[in-house]
């Protein structure tokens, strides 16, 4: 799927479950997930539950990849 028709789909599911994410955050699981749908959204299951908010440190966390300071 096109990168920002997906970052657009995983926005309306986080505005529609009241889950508080940062677009930086939503970038970095669409460019993880390759285009594909199936596994953006598991990511962004598990980057909810691990986490109170949906952002790039906190993706980068669950997938296990240093932040950028590092």
């Amino acid at each position: 799927i096109d990168t920002a028709i997906l970052e657009h789909h995983l926005e309306k599911i986080c505005q529609h479950e009241s889950i508080a994410y940062e677009l930086d955050g939503l970038k970095v699981i669409v460019a993880e997930s390759e285009g594909s749908a199936r596994d953006a959204i598991n990511l962004l299951e598990q980057v909810r539950f691990a986490s109170d908010k949906v952002t790039k440190k906190n993706v980068q966390q669950v997938l296990g990849h240093l932040d950028d300071e590092r």
